[in-house]
């Protein structure tokens, strides 16, 4: 499994780190990439040190290569405290046909639907964490359904020509009104 984002608040590491440890108990053969860095690396370090999982998550910093650190990952999972909209590398990992594990908050359920293409945990649980990414490296079959119906939506409701387009009408609205919130 893998996430990708800025090693800073408002990512929750303690508890994504909590629910890995968890899941490597009982699958030997699970590992976790953390992609990016950020002022919270050192930290991280230290909680992998400490729960002695330095053999099964790879801090592996600044990567130009998402896609294929994203291709060679079968789960992404995202953990927050919330207070970030919607984090571009959870659609990232959508377009990669990658099914999504992360905390339900912000924007993140408009793009992660609950069972259609990735599953939703509450914030700061690592137990339903856990269980999330249990029934996921457990169930090859689930994780391809997921996965492919994550790319499908992504690329039909997140193309950044769409973005884009959305945003400009949005603007010429808002000129139109003479920059009147109605």
């Amino acid at each position: 499994m893998v996430t990708v984002c800025r090693l800073d608040r408002p990512r929750d590491f303690p508890t994504l780190l909590a629910a890995f440890a968890d899941v490597a108990r009982r699958v030997a053969s699970t590992s976790l990439w953390i992609v990016g860095d950020g002022p919270l690396r050192d930290d991280i370090a230290r909680q992998v040190r400490a729960a002695g999982l330095d053999e099964r998550v790879r801090l592996l910093g600044m990567v130009r290569d998402v896609p294929g650190v994203l291709a060679a990952s079968d789960v992404f999972v995202l953990t927050s405290t919330g207070g970030d909209g919607l984090p571009i590398g959870i659609l990232e990992a959508m377009v990669a046909g990658l099914p999504v594990v992360a905390t339900r908050c912000d924007g993140i359920p408009e793009a992660v639907g609950e069972g259609q293409t990735g599953l939703l945990v509450p914030r700061a649980d690592s137990a339903a964490l856990s269980r999330a990414l249990d029934e996921l490296v457990a169930g090859a079959e689930r994780r391809r359904a997921l996965g492919a119906e994550g790319r499908r939506v992504a690329l039909r409701s997140f193309a950044i020509e769409d973005c884009v387009a959305a945003l400009a009408a949005l603007y010429e609205q808002i000129v139109a009104r003479g920059g009147r919130d109605e």
